[in-house]
């Protein structure tokens, strides 16, 4: 376990921040699916963990926004992000599985836009391969 453990922290240290943000997200998205059937059992604890995991995300989001390089983007991310956050902790206290659906559904759509902005930046500032 050891070995796995040090190849996935290899791999996201030498990731590029963007895709690191493309993984938080996605690993944001698993925690809120998990924690919305830990719900639906009536597991507690599950999905307090799970919620907890996912604020501690969004808190590590909240952390790295620059708002020196676009301070309107920031403005609306770190709204967005405290968004998220207040209404995990709000379905933590009542076990609201719709509450954590909601911010699911949010959390679904900051990673397409990411990507589609992650893509984009992409094709506007690489170089096309030269053919040999």
């Amino acid at each position: 376990m050891h070995g796995i453990a040090a190849y996935n922290r290899t791999t996201t240290n030498a990731a590029p921040n963007e895709q690191i943000l493309l993984m938080l997200l996605e690993q944001a998205i698993r925690n809120q699916n998990r924690a919305i059937a830990a719900m639906e059992e009536g597991n507690r604890s599950a999905w307090s963990a799970e919620i907890h995991n996912c604020r501690a995300i969004f808190l590590e989001l909240v952390g790295a926004i620059d708002a020196e390089i676009a301070p309107e983007i920031a403005k609306n991310l770190q709204q967005t992000y405290g968004w998220c956050l207040h209404h995990l902790q709000e379905a933590n206290k009542v076990g609201s599985a719709d509450q954590v659906r909601s911010v699911l559904r949010v959390t679904e759509l900051l990673h397409s836009t990411w990507i589609q902005a992650v893509q984009k930046w992409y094709e506007e500032n690489t170089s096309p391969v030269l053919e040999r």
